[in-house]
């Protein structure tokens, strides 16, 4: 193939396409082959066309540096230039595939003398890079591209557009800080970079998007290679990292240097290697949440500097006219997003476009990159003008300030909020208000100074309280004056600073004093002192002064002296502090009584579901679960759960589990905040607990290397941040807000928490650990394949003990990690009956293809068609699930093995009797007597089931009550809770049909709690309708409808047809009894709706007869009776309402005039109970069952 010809040079072969050219194998007029690289039509703009050029320019002669042959332009004027042809591969690739230690160090010894020799010719070349550097097969090295290299007092390299040119992650500091002289120890960075990455297989600064990438060059050191590859001789080691130094006169001078410090360290390094050495493990960094300002175009760097300064935050200059302003990268206050906003609106008028954004970035000693960052750089991108702020900062500041939805997911930030978000009510505080009082009425009283301390973690509700002490110095008599300040912890230290802007005082001033700090902080604490005495000349006074774990010592120390200086005046001062004051100055509560130290306590449930209501939250969308998970989640902290409801809402906090709920980032930072004021040690043994993600015990913390753990975790537990808890008999701590728990783990770096969760696996495999904790580490470890045998052990033992929700959560675990084939078949089966246990009927049907598809026998292929069948007939899909089950009895036939087959026999009877051929489902039952002995235990309970099943439809409850009950039994002797509580559930609701309803209601109630326990939402379902059903015969109508809403969410949800409907029979049956003739019509439509259920069909119909009756439509209730009548003698019998169904003809009959007719009718029913009773062995249970149920009373005549 030909690929036409350029000047004098026939084109062969495309080699390969770069971001600027084409470069092909091409063939000169003697026949030579060289390399003929030329320009894309597409690249834009003048400036690509003249860098193009200036590498045609640029020609070195030296052995290390490629060749320039020649250049000339194509017919369209694209120019292109005319290069040695090289064999071999650029480095990257050799990376790619990775490269001997010997052969990488010889090649950067190359590049160092090729580019020796260009800075030489006065150039630096301003792009190294691993694809830059080509390695030929002979083993030499060539320097390529030499495209935007400069005259060495050249340029930052930023086109006239903005464009950065050279390669962000290759870039030196000052070239991404956009200095604009650039020498040849930019080159010596590139070539660190470079051999870091050979020499580790990391970039050490590539970063998701470019203004990460270009921060993390700017501010962050590269990880130590002792840590990331500990087995780089140190020598070379410390040659890399001089590189690497961010000001350039660390660096090595010239590329001379750097090849002469090479070859000695190659040596040095031989000599190493014989002896012994030690290397430390270095600290793991750490991932932090952090608020930015990102700028572009700036036209005042110094203003916009002292905008990000001035309120705590980090500047960080950047290439291209753009900086950052960084809050919270080494110490969190728990206010960075306030901080970002005040600055960024500071900052408006030095910049064209701002943009705030918050969430995690990575800190090795500064901030380095994160979601942040590309959030930021987003939102930059599409602004015009003024503040924007992605979705997430949006969120955090929506409190905060008017947002304008300019574009999908960006926002335009305002001012201040036009109507102020309402706050929650002051919740579960009467304690505390009740103390506020008493000091209150102490200072009025008794005409003396009080202090009051109000202390607790961010969010407890410090504040709120200090807003309630303005309405109690308001509302006394006489009122006392208010006055407030607060600390704040990125100001200058000023002394006496928070008295001064509560009393309004001006710093003293005077040329006596000025010279002599003494004499101007004597002045002014004689001014404070004055104020405050003016101020009480006036009337009783209330000083609140906030937030004091910030103030400076000479504030604090005043707070101490103020109760005895103003001792005989009516003073009350209300100071708020976060622990750590308490912790950092003891002194100034050593003598606070417990009535002056207030410490508000956590929420509880009930508060809760106040604060959602306040909240606008209508009654029930907030589950009372739910709002004990949120209250135990967030440790009670009242602004953290008023947050979390904000973010997830209602409906989302009742959907998911507790540690899916989503995590506002003002949470983070105070979180963040307390465990960044604990000691070092403190804090990493806080980030080891949370790895754990329950209760640890005092030897896990050791086994993963915790020194000191037992006096470590004691003291965080009087921090309040832990607390001690017993787990099988041994002591164990845990964190008292999962959401500390949440935060620390967050705050660990990758390679620490992998390393962390490596140990954490074989501690937990040494210790015999659940087997899901083994497999949690081994995943978190980076180690899916060793992970995925662990969880499906856990998933497997999980189904043996009926626990349907750790079914689905291992086996989810296991199947994204990689099922082992030898257990694929066992696992899915699992799966897909935990499906059906918490009624999820899209999951149960994957799970079985996944089994089938992965069956290797008949055994397996029968026990899945035996699923699936009755999946097919608990969704109402008889035929298909016929169907299905006669395949799996023929596969049970052919696999040979007893339990399959009873299984898959039990599976097709039920079908039957829920179709009405209680025959064939009872030959069945006689078919498997005789090997019903033989089979396991939970085999022979599937057999009671429908045993029980048969009974019930045939009238016997009696029978049908001891078959549930043996079921019951049999699962739980094989561990089968799910099933247990199922049984457990049909045979309490035997007794609804023997009308003992009290009994009913106790027997479901602790069926529905087993069920709960065990995740069995399908048997929840049915347990609440029956509850419901009892309820109502007990005539506790109200109760009986809220335990009916119940079973019809739960079946709605779960998508099971039948129980949905049966829900809403006795939800109607119920109002219908309780006067509510206008019942009829949905009675009717729900009859026309059973899809063949004759139970459910008839019942309705004779319930819909007797509202018709009630409203005096006689004909209408006649045509109802006779129909229910006419499906109950077709198939039989029915399982339930028998008795309704008799009844309801009766009166139809007479109330049309047919009283021959109706006493017919009456006689067989009145037999037909007789008959059913007299089937019920136990006398009691007998009489109950004429005497109490209404129908049968009224049919047999015994009441």
């Amino acid at each position: 193939m030909s690929f036409g010809r350029l000047g004098a040079y026939r084109l062969v072969e495309e080699l390969g396409r770069g971001g600027m050219g084409t470069v092909f194998r091409a063939r000169d007029p003697s026949g030579n082959e060289v390399a003929v690289k030329r320009i894309d039509a597409a690249v834009p703009g003048p400036g690509a066309v003249d860098r193009f050029l200036r590498e045609a320019s640029a020609r070195i002669d030296h052995p290390n540096v490629v060749r320039t042959l020649g250049a000339g332009m194509d017919a369209t004027g694209r120019p292109y230039l005319v290069l040695e042809l090289l064999e071999g591969e650029t480095l990257d690739v050799a990376f790619a595939r990775g490269i001997e230690m010997d052969v990488l160090l010889d090649a950067i010894v190359q590049a160092c003398r090729g580019l020796g020799a260009i800075h030489a010719a006065g150039l630096v070349h301003r792009d190294v890079k691993p694809a830059n550097l080509f390695r030929c097969r002979d083993g030499a090295l060539k320097v390529l591209d030499l495209g935007i290299a400069t005259a060495s007092d050249g340029s930052s390299g930023i086109t006239a557009s903005g464009a950065i040119v050279g390669t962000p992650a290759y870039l030196a500091p000052e070239q991404a800080r956009g200095e604009v002289r650039i020498d040849e120890r930019a080159d010596v960075w590139a070539l660190g970079v470079v051999l870091y990455e050979g020499l580790t297989r990391v970039s050490p600064f590539r970063r998701e998007g470019t203004l990460a990438t270009l921060l993390a060059v700017a501010v962050d050191p590269a990880p130590p290679l002792a840590r990331v590859a500990p087995e780089v001789p140190r020598a070379i080691a410390r040659v890399v990292e001089r590189c690497l130094e961010k000001d350039p006169a660390g660096r090595w001078a010239s590329a001379r240097d750097l090849a002469d410090a090479l070859a000695r360290a190659m040596v040095d390094a031989e000599e190493d290697a014989t002896a012994p050495t030690m290397r430390a493990r270095a600290v793991g960094g750490e991932r932090r949440s952090i608020a930015i300002v990102l700028a572009e175009s700036v036209v005042d760097p110094e203003r916009f500097a002292s905008a990000m300064t001035s309120v705590g935050g980090e500047h960080v200059p950047l290439i291209a006219g753009r900086a950052a302003g960084i809050f919270g990268a080494q110490i969190s206050h728990g206010d960075e997003i306030e901080r970002a906003l005040a600055a960024a609106r500071t900052a408006r008028a030095y910049a064209a476009r701002l943009a705030i954004a918050v969430g995690p970035a990575v800190l090795r000693g500064t901030v380095i990159g994160g979601e942040a960052l590309r959030e930021a750089e987003e939102a930059c991108s599409r602004a015009e003008r003024g503040v924007v702020a992605g979705p997430k900062a949006a969120r955090a500041i929506a409190s905060r300030c008017d947002l304008i939805e300019v574009a999908p997911e960006l926002f335009l930030v305002g001012e201040t909020r036009s109507t102020p978000q309402a706050a929650s009510p002051l919740l579960a505080r009467d304690a505390e208000l009740a103390a506020l009082r008493r000091a209150r009425d102490t200072v009025i009283d008794e005409h003396r100074a009080a202090l009051t301390w109000i202390l607790g973690p961010p969010g407890i509700g410090k504040t709120r309280l200090a807003e309630a002490v303005r309405g109690l110095a308001a509302e006394s008599s006489p009122p006392l004056a208010w006055r407030r300040s607060e600390a704040e912890p990125h100001e200058p230290a000023h002394a006496l600073a928070v008295w001064q802007r509560a009393l309004g005082v001006e710093p003293a001033r005077g040329a006596s004093g000025k010279h002599d700090p003494q004499a101007v902080a004597d002045r002014l604490r004689a001014e404070v002192l004055g104020r405050a005495r003016a101020l009480l000349r006036e009337g009783p006074l209330v000083i609140v002064l906030e937030d004091l774990q910030w103030a400076d010592p000479t504030s604090l120390a005043l707070l101490e002296e103020a109760p005895t200086l103003f001792a005989d005046s009516p003073l009350w001062i209300v100071g708020t502090g976060r622990p750590e004051l308490a912790e950092a100055h003891p002194e100034l509560l050593a003598s606070a009584s417990a009535s002056s130290r207030i410490e508000p306590g956590p929420l509880r449930a009930s508060d809760v579901l106040a604060m959602a209501r306040a909240r606008g939250l209508r009654s029930g969308e907030l589950t009372p679960a739910a709002a004990q998970a949120l209250a135990d989640h967030a440790g009670g902290n009242p602004l953290f759960i008023e947050q979390m409801l904000d973010a997830g809402g209602a409906h989302g906090l009742s959907a998911v589990e507790p540690s899916a709920w989503p995590l506002p980032a003002t949470i983070e930072h105070a979180v963040q905040a307390r465990l960044d004021r604990l000691p070092s040690d403190e804090k990493e043994c806080v980030k080891r607990l949370a790895i754990f993600a329950r209760p640890a015990d005092v030897s896990e913390l050791e086994g993963i290397g915790t020194e000191d753990a037992e006096r470590l975790l004691g003291t965080l537990v009087r921090r309040e941040l832990l607390a001690r808890v017993t787990v099988r008999g041994a002591r164990a701590y845990r964190f008292r807000s999962p959401l500390v728990g949440a935060v620390a783990y967050s705050m660990l770096d990758d390679d620490h928490r992998r390393e962390l969760h490596r140990r954490a696996a074989a501690l937990g495999e040494a210790q015999g650990r659940e087997p899901e904790d083994v497999g949690r580490h081994l995943e978190a470890a980076g180690d899916p394949s060793r992970a995925a045998p662990w969880y499906t052990r856990a998933a497997l033992a999980a189904a043996q003990g009926g626990d349907a929700r750790a079914v689905l959560r291992c086996a989810s675990h296991a199947i994204r990690c990689g099922v082992p084939d030898e257990d694929a078949f066992a696992l899915h089966f699992a799966r897909a009956e935990a499906a059906r246990f918490v009624g999820d009927a899209p999951e149960q049907s994957r799970a079985l293809d996944d089994a089938e598809a992965s069956a290797t026998d008949e055994r397996e292929r029968a026990l899945a068609s035996s699923e699936r069948g009755e999946l097919h007939r608990r969704m109402r899909r008889y035929d298909e699930a016929l169907t299905e089950l006669e395949r799996a009895v023929l596969l049970a036939e052919r696999s040979g093995d007893a339990d399959t087959l009873a299984r898959a026999t039990c599976r097709r009877a039920s079908t039957w009797v829920t179709l009405g051929r209680n025959a064939e489902a009872s030959g069945a039952l006689a078919a498997l007597a005789s090997i019903e002995p033989r089979l396991m235990a939970p085999t022979r309970a599937i057999v009671e089931d429908l045993r029980g099943y048969v009974a019930g439809t045939s009238g016997d409850h009696g029978a049908r009550k001891l078959a549930y009950a043996r079921a019951a039994a049999l699962y739980a002797e094989a561990g089968d809770l799910r099933r247990a509580s199922g049984a457990e559930s049909n045979g309490a609701d035997a007794s609804n049909r023997l009308g003992a309803h009290e009994e009913a209601e106790a027997a479901l109630r602790r069926a529905l709690d087993l069920a709960r326990r065990v995740g069995n939402r399908l048997t929840e379902g049915y347990a609440l309708a029956n509850l419901g059903y009892a309820l109502g015969a007990l005539g506790r109508g109200a109760d009986a409808v809220v335990a009916l809403d119940g079973a019809i969410t739960i079946a709605t949800a779960i998508g099971d047809l039948h129980l949905e409907q049966a829900a809403r029979l006795y939800a109607l049956r119920a109002r219908l009894h309780a006067g509510e003739t206008q019942v009829a019509d949905a009675l009717e439509a729900l009859a026309g709706q059973t899809h063949g259920d004759a139970t459910l069909e008839a019942n309705a119909r004779a319930l819909a007869s007797r509202a018709r009756l009630e409203r005096g439509e006689l004909e209408a209730s006649l045509q109802l009776a006779g129909d229910a009548l006419s499906i109950r003698d077709a198939v039989g019998s029915v399982e339930e309402g028998e008795g309704e169904v008799f009844l309801a003809a009766v009166r139809a009959l007479e109330a049309n005039g047919y009283v021959e007719e109706a006493r017919a009718v009456r006689a067989r029913g009145r037999a037909r109970i007789e008959e059913l009773a007299a089937r019920i062995v136990d006398a009691g249970w007998r009489r109950s069952f004429l005497e109490r149920i209404a129908e049968h009373r009224a049919l047999v005549g015994t009441g």
